[in-house]
């Protein structure tokens, strides 16, 4: 295998085809990752540096350099190398609060490190090509991390941004992703099961978790100290939940939060024609602002099958497909979407192995999520 490097305007810097091992995983809802190690060989001592970009052009995907490491040990001279799949380009940025409107939404979001207003804003090679699909971003969005934010608010649809490089036009092509259902549940595509009776998963393990997960989310309108003259749209109380249904006891995580209300100023006429405003609550407005936030907390327990799978990758089925994986030992075939993938190449060795469904919580992403709320 060879590795094409690019600098940041995506002009060819050269190749490397000298390494002893590469680590390439690609996740659906979260950012993939990527460990290179090479020996420290002139070449790729000018090709493996910072702000440089690693694509392989066997499969048309691509990383970009956040890590180097020089290792010097039992007389071997390796420079290790990591970073993150393109769409951690997104985690390079915030979301700036004064650049949010009333129509603020995930396409406008991204154009502006597409072709923002400001050159420290925008990478030059990146495209914004999202579809007309609309996700709307409130401004409790203001200083967030732009990638965790939009991540979160798309794995609510079950889609994500995915930033697809083209290298010959130095184009990086912002689009989304849903995945592709090849099921036992549908009939339009063919079905993919694993299952070790097929011998095509081997090593197949079953994860469960259910910590930091939210699957009872309820959102309060805080009143407090708020007035209004007028109501309009339709009345409901002023909070939202969602929970699975049946759910109680043992089942449920709950995570609670205020928010505020919509309450607008709007123009009335007397009958002389003298204007005044008024203050109205938008309970629709003030719906959808608390509907956002629920899908932004939202989360069922973390439940998922791994394994080394054998065959198919990209060409029978691909990241973000949803899949039949079949549990002898439970005798039970569950639905999962296929979140994971990392490839590791050492030699003449080649393993792929997979995850199906969420992957378990670490530490980390317990942090992070503590300090979000």
């Amino acid at each position: 295998m060879e590795l094409y490097i690019y600098d940041k305007l995506l002009n060819g810097l050269g190749i490397v085809d000298e390494f002893k091992s590469l680590i390439w995983t690609v996740r659906f809802y979260s950012v993939g990752v990527f460990e290179l190690q090479a020996p420290m060989t002139q070449n790729n001592l000018e090709l493996l540096q910072k702000n440089r970009y690693i694509y392989r052009p066997d499969v048309g995907e691509a990383g970009f350099i956040r890590s180097i490491t020089e290792q010097r040990q039992d007389g071997e001279e390796l420079i290790v190398v990591s970073g993150s799949m393109l769409e951690g380009l997104l985690d390079k940025r915030i979301i700036e609060g004064s650049k949010l409107s009333e129509n603020s939404n995930v396409k406008s979001v991204v154009s502006t490190i597409c072709n923002g207003a400001s050159d420290l804003s925008r990478f030059d090679c990146l495209y914004n090509e999202l579809d007309g699909t609309e996700y709307p971003i409130n401004a409790d969005a203001d200083c967030c991390n732009m990638g965790e934010y939009i991540r979160s608010l798309l794995a609510a649809d079950g889609c994500r941004i995915r930033i697809v490089p083209y290298m010959s036009d130095k184009k990086l092509i912002c689009r989304y992703d849903r995945g592709v259902d090849r099921s036992t549940e549908q009939d339009v595509n063919p079905h993919i099961i694993f299952s070790s009776e097929f011998d095509n998963i081997n090593n197949q393990v079953y994860n469960y978790s259910d910590e930091g997960c939210c699957n009872y989310v309820k959102v309060i309108a805080d009143m407090e100290g708020k007035s209004w003259d007028e109501t309009k749209g339709l009345e409901y109380p002023l909070y939202i939940e969602k929970y699975p249904e049946g759910a109680g006891g043992l089942d449920l995580n709950m995570y609670i939060c205020y928010s505020e209300p919509v309450i607008v100023q709007e123009q009335r006429y007397d009958a002389e024609g003298n204007r005044y405003e008024v203050n109205v609550l938008d309970y629709s407005e003030t719906f959808f602002k608390q509907n956002e936030i629920v899908k932004q907390y939202y989360s069922e327990a973390a439940e998922n099958f791994e394994g080394e799978v054998y065959g198919g990758y990209r060409t029978e089925w691909a990241l973000g497909d949803r899949v039949t994986i079949k549990d002898e030992a439970r005798g039970i075939s569950y639905i999962k979407q296929i979140e994971e993938v990392t490839e590791s190449f050492e030699g003449n060795e080649v393993s792929t192995a997979i995850t199906l469904g969420a992957a378990l919580k670490t530490i980390i992403d317990a942090i992070k999520e503590a300090k979000r709320k």
